[in-house]
């Protein structure tokens, strides 16, 4: 089963229930859940709250944010791209992705103190 992400992009914090569960994503915030869920509760109505003000008290922003390589997976799209270490991708956003990440981690290994070597035993002067 596809994990996606659904992320909330409101200024306040979404608190709701879903299949006898409270859920609680916080402003910004993603929480993961499988594909076919991630629908369903998209899907639920809400009534929009509102206080005495005028404004929302629990605004339903909420988006689904899928991973394209498993998106296109799905839809068997093919092999098309390959990435430098040899890696095939089928979008160009999974690529983009992987090389990303591959600089990152070449980044972080630029950046590490380099470790001390011991040096070898000296020989015993012969007589």
């Amino acid at each position: 089963m596809a994990l996606v992400k659904v992320k909330n992009r409101s200024d306040l914090d979404f608190v709701g229930v879903f299949k006898d569960k409270p859920i609680n994503i916080k402003s910004g915030d993603f929480i993961e859940m499988g594909r076919a869920q991630a629908v369903q509760f998209l899907s639920e109505y809400s009534s929009v709250k509102v206080d005495g003000t005028g404004r929302h008290k629990m605004p339903k922003n909420l988006v689904m944010i899928e991973d394209p390589e498993e998106k296109a997976k799905r839809y068997d799209q093919p092999l098309l791209y390959r990435s430098f270490d040899g890696t095939m991708f089928r979008t160009t956003a999974g690529l983009q992705n992987h090389e990303a990440s591959m600089q990152a981690q070449a980044k972080d290994l630029d950046n590490a103190k380099p470790t001390k070597r011991r040096t070898a035993p000296k020989p015993m002067p012969t007589i």
